[in-house]
């Protein structure tokens, strides 16, 4: 077999994690000081990234994470007989990001462009009630103007879809954090 046209670099892992009484809020308490235990709760999956660069100047990253949850003290929807407990890490989670710096007389600029794509995440309670959060894609963007061989400036945009999103779900009432909204940040650094 004939060697990759580009330089990459390889990183995998696997996870299993057990939690024993993990605290969460009851689905319809409206106080948010009440936690309750929800017994044994498992993680496992793996993660797989690549990064390397495609061409001189091209430079992409590439990375696939898959979670598995469940809670195998409440019985049912769980892939080994326990419910599911997903509030946080979605089942499946793609990135994908590539930054370019333009040849010649144009090589102070480089661009850079992403995508982030999750499967949906969801909160099960002792009721059998379940909050659902769908899955989505954010877009971010990069604008890079290197002023001096010491000096570079960058604008960033953050989901320029401005996809309206829950990063993660707690109960019917409380704790449920949104998404980051679109956003612009405009960086300058400096080396010495």
């Amino acid at each position: 077999m004939g060697q990759l046209p580009w330089h990459a670099r390889c990183h995998r892992a696997a996870f299993h994690i057990t939690e024993t009484n993990r605290a969460q809020r009851p689905a319809n308490n409206p106080d948010p000081q009440v936690f309750v235990a929800r017994g044994e709760v498992r993680n496992k999956g793996i993660e797989a990234e690549i990064s390397g660069q495609l061409r001189p100047g091209w430079d992409a990253f590439a990375g696939y994470t898959y979670t598995n949850t469940d809670n195998p003290t409440l019985g049912g929807g769980g892939p080994d007989g326990g419910a599911a407990f997903s509030s946080i890490a979605p089942r499946h989670l793609f990135k994908l990001w590539t930054n370019y710096r333009l040849p010649g007389d144009w090589n102070q600029w480089s661009l850079g462009a992403g995508v982030r794509t999750t499967s949906k995440i969801f909160n099960e309670f002792e009721d059998g009630e379940r909050l659902t959060q769908s899955g989505y894609t954010t877009v971010d963007a990069r604008l890079g103007y290197d002023i001096t061989q010491h000096v570079a400036v960058s604008l960033n945009v953050t989901n320029i879809l401005d996809k309206k999103y829950y990063q993660r779900i707690n109960t019917v009432n409380s704790g449920n954090l949104f998404g980051q909204p679109r956003a612009f940040m405009l960086t300058v650094r400096g080396q010495l």
